[in-house]
């Protein structure tokens, strides 16, 4: 991607590549990985120069002052704008390493997801159940310590077909169910979402009852807010 992107002269896609690469990649998910897996220095370390020097022609003085604060061992290149541009290995795929992160990513994005429906505290210890129909099963496991430190959730690792249950996620391989505690709902936290979704709702409304308005807007606009708008509605329900 980077290489095309720059050989192209598409600089726009350069940086929101790279961006989301460290960010979302390296950032949330390498790197916490490591730190509940217990860190490989050195293979931190070197993904972390790598990393350095993708980014370089995006973020060159960034860069050049990170790459002068790192140990690097001697026949590294004194500078970062010396050293060569990362280039791509198929020797070094491993589509196997990929579907193993891949699942402890949904895993845990999904207990994530569930706590912040559930409006619970981010660092509140929940349990649950992981029920696998396929090889994820032995993935999981595999990566219990991980998947349960990151989404700080204790999980019971089953092969049997999921119960229903109002707090869960499902994919095609597996189900998450979540033991959602019982807790006292704020009367005055209520009130306050319910009378941001009237808002919200009464804006669409006007909006969309504007013959002015509906004329000029693009259909996808106009579409994207009467999702919307039912969205809304459909919450304030519920919370009647």
């Amino acid at each position: 991607m980077a290489n095309r992107a720059i050989e192209q002269y598409r600089y726009h896609e350069l940086a929101q590549g790279l961006w989301r690469f460290f960010w979302h990649e390296f950032c949330d998910w390498y790197i916490e990985l490591k730190k509940v897996s217990g860190a490989n220095l050195p293979n931190a370390a070197a993904a972390f120069e790598t990393a350095l020097r993708l980014l370089h022609p995006a973020m060159p003085f960034l860069t050049e002052e990170l790459w002068q604060r790192l140990d690097l061992p001697e026949g590294h290149a004194k500078s970062i704008a010396l050293a060569p541009y990362p280039q791509y290995r198929a020797e070094l795929a491993d589509p196997e390493a990929e579907k193993e992160v891949a699942i402890i990513q949904e895993v845990v994005t999904m207990a994530r997801t569930l706590r912040t429906e559930a409006k619970l505290d981010p660092k509140l210890q929940l349990t649950g159940s992981l029920y696998c129909r396929t090889a994820s099963l032995a993935i999981a496991q595999r990566h219990a310590e991980a998947i349960q430190k990151i989404a700080r959730v204790t999980l019971a690792f089953k092969s049997e077909t999921a119960p229903k249950a109002d707090a869960s996620r499902s994919t095609v391989d597996f189900d998450l169910v979540l033991d959602i505690p019982k807790t006292q709902e704020d009367p005055a936290r209520k009130q306050k979402e319910l009378d941001q979704l009237d808002k919200n709702i009464a804006s669409l409304e006007r909006q969309l009852s504007d013959a002015a308005f509906l004329a000029k807007a693009p259909p996808k606009v106009v579409e994207g807010m009467r999702a919307k708008l039912a969205e809304y509605q459909a919450k304030r329900d519920k919370m009647s």
